[in-house]
């Protein structure tokens, strides 16, 4: 794609602000263990740059917010990032479908076994005066054995016709249990008629392969703050499903292994795992709290933090932690030294490469 001068300003403004809310978020946060602001944050600033690099492609703009930034906390979205500009995402070209005078079509993809990335594009009516922070939807993701992926609903929304219309494909009525951890969109187009939205999923552990995924839209609806609540407005009935064909690429997707080059009674690994966007880590650790920090050194002195945790008890004094880390194939290196600092107390083992 060409450059243009405007986004890249435009960028890397965008970028900036985001790093400013980051800061002012980690200086007024008090609590060691309140992380949320931190990872929402951060997960924002991924999006962005991830969209920066989809829309310029390995250009002045993309380069350039790597390099003001590589050297910060905001290396968390690196990892993602240099797996896109290495061509791991996906242009879908497709042809907008029409449902109830709204246009949609899925404009990329990328998809490994701890993130995805699905990008849509809206050809909507003016008359809507719908924008990139107005606009809301219902969806769901899944495959062909109904494994879901993500599902979303707008929460003044009715979205019993789209679960109804998923567990009749399926043949059940069972509660919807899903592999996602956390969901994130960023507006990347807004204009009178073209709203192009990005989403960034994350796993709780990691997602199952599958050859075909399908996902399903529901409704377009205007949502806005009245200075006290949301108040949300149903615009559209529109229903769309798209099939979408998994590339080899993302299907056949290796793992590096990693492993503890000692074993200890403090920690018990059971995932450390390194792909095409990440890393995952799962252990069970000897805790009381859940104040642990993560991070992974590479043999060149590279450190990277771990992007938001997720914690449960495991009896009185043991903690499991499920997190990940920037840090993709091309990053890895044969020996990992992860570094972690457990209620104040620093805590370093040496991780291995077992396979790949």
């Amino acid at each position: 794609m060409k450059e243009n001068k405007e986004w890249e300003k435009k960028i890397l403004e965008n970028f900036q602000w985001n790093v400013a809310m980051f800061e002012f978020g980690k200086r007024y946060t008090k609590k060691e263990n309140d992380s949320w602001f931190h990872s929402i944050t951060l997960k924002k600033i991924a999006i962005f740059l991830i969209v920066a690099i989809l829309l310029t492609g390995v250009g002045v703009s993309a380069k350039r917010v790597i390099e003001e930034y590589q050297n910060r906390e905001i290396r968390t979205t690196i990892s993602i990032a240099d797996a896109i500009q290495n061509g791991y995402a996906e242009n879908i070209n497709m042809e907008y479908i029409y449902s109830d005078g709204v246009g949609l079509k899925l404009s990329s993809l990328f998809m490994s076994d701890n993130n995805m990335g699905i990008t849509l594009d809206f050809k909507i009516n003016h008359s809507m005066e719908l924008d990139g922070n107005t606009l809301e939807y219902d969806y769901i993701v899944y495959n062909e054995k109904g494994e879901i992926y993500a599902n979303y609903t707008n929460y003044e929304s009715d979205d019993s016709d789209m679960i109804e219309e998923y567990r009749k494909e399926m043949h059940t009525q069972e509660d919807l249990n899903g592999y996602w951890l956390s969901i994130e969109k960023q507006c990347i187009t807004s204009t009178k008629d073209n709203i192009e939205i990005a989403t960034m999923i994350t796993p709780k552990d990691t997602f199952p392969k599958a050859k075909k995924l399908f996902l399903m839209v529901k409704g377009i609806y205007s949502t806005e703050w009245d200075g006290e609540n949301f108040k949300t407005k149903k615009l559209t009935n529109s229903n769309w499903k798209i099939e979408i064909n998994v590339p080899d690429k993302f299907y056949n997707e290796t793992v590096i292994e990693y492993a503890l080059v000692e074993k200890t009674p403090e920690i018990e690994i059971q995932k450390a795992i390194v792909i095409e966007t990440s890393m995952t880590f799962i252990a069970t650790i000897q805790s009381i709290n859940e104040y642990i920090e993560i991070k992974v050194e590479d043999e060149n002195g590279n450190v990277y933090e771990a992007n938001g945790k997720s914690f449960s008890r495991v009896g009185e004094d043991k903690v499991t932690v499920s997190t990940q880390l920037p840090i993709n194939k091309r990053m890895s290196t044969q020996t990992l030294y992860l570094k972690m600092k457990v209620s104040g107390e620093e805590r370093n083992y040496v991780l291995q490469q077992i396979s790949e």
